[in-house]
Parts: C-alpha cells; sequence; structure tokens
C-alpha cells in the first residue's frame, strides 16, 4: 500500500497538476510510516515533490531529521542502502527548493569527502552534488 502513495507521488511529479492539499495528505501518511519505504522510494519521494516545488518546511525538516538519524545511528547501513545516485538526488531535491539541512548536509559531506560511498559517483552525481550545495551555501561577494 505504501508503494501506492509513493507511485501517486511520482506520477504527479511527471505532469503538470499540483495539489499542495493531495501532497499534505500524503506526506502525513509517509511521515507516520517512513520505516517502511526503502532508501530508493524515500530518495523518490524528495525528487518528486522537488519537481512539484512543493515546499512545507516540517515535512522537509522531518525528512532531514530522519535522514541524519540513518547515518548517525548506523554509517554502515546508510553507507550500503543508499547509493552516490541517491544521495545526489536527495541533496539536489533540498537545495531545488531552497531548504537548508545542515546537519543532513553535514553529514553526507563527510560520507562523499572520505569516500566512504561504495558505488563511484557519476559525472551528474557529481554535478548535481556540486549544485547543491553552491545553490544553498552561497558565499557573499567580496566588496
Amino acid at each position: 500500500i505504501f508503494y501506492d502513495f509513493f507511485s501517486i507521488l511520482v506520477s504527479f511529479s511527471k505532469s503538470d497538476f499540483s495539489c499542495p492539499e493531495l501532497f499534505d495528505i500524503l506526506t502525513k501518511i509517509i511521515e507516520k510510516n517512513i520505516s517502511k519505504f526503502d532508501s530508493i522510494e524515500i530518495s523518490m519521494i524528495i525528487w518528486s515533490l522537488a519537481n512539484v516545488n512543493y515546499k512545507n518546511k516540517y515535512f522537509f525538516d522531518f525528512l532531514s531529521d530522519y535522514i541524519t538519524s540513518l547515518i548517525e545511528i548506523d554509517r554502515n547501513k546508510f553507507i550500503n542502502e543508499f547509493s552516490s545516485n541517491l544521495i545526489s538526488t536527495i541533496l539536489w531535491g533540498f537545495a531545488k527548493l531552497n531548504f537548508r539541512a545542515k546537519r543532513m548536509f553535514e553529514n553526507l559531506a563527510v560520507l562523499i569527502t572520505q569516500n566512504k560511498i561504495k558505488q563511484q559517483f557519476s559525472p551528474k552525481s557529481l554535478s548535481d552534488i556540486t549544485w547543491a550545495f553552491a545553490s544553498l551555501y552561497k558565499r557573499k561577494p567580496i566588496s
């Protein structure tokens, strides 16, 4: 049943239709059942909501805290479950919606820079990651 909610979000993200009220309902269901979603589904949920420009700060704070807890509780399990593509999609989605999830970004940056991710990063993944960090953490111009 939870896969159906995930599929609905992905379907809407590929269309021009937007219904924030429906997304509010779906994200509440996802939140209550987040542990039943796998790494691919979590990444695609973020991707889908970013594509429809769904800016629910509460839900994205929840997702950021959840992903951060996965990393901090069992780093090795996270590394085994989340591929380089999934990580880049998560970072891209948060940045596209302009959500600064500082702890999550910092934790993921450590995994990336310490070369802990088992799957190599594709040029697209690296581009998405670089764009995500650059767009959220721009430095003020030097006068």
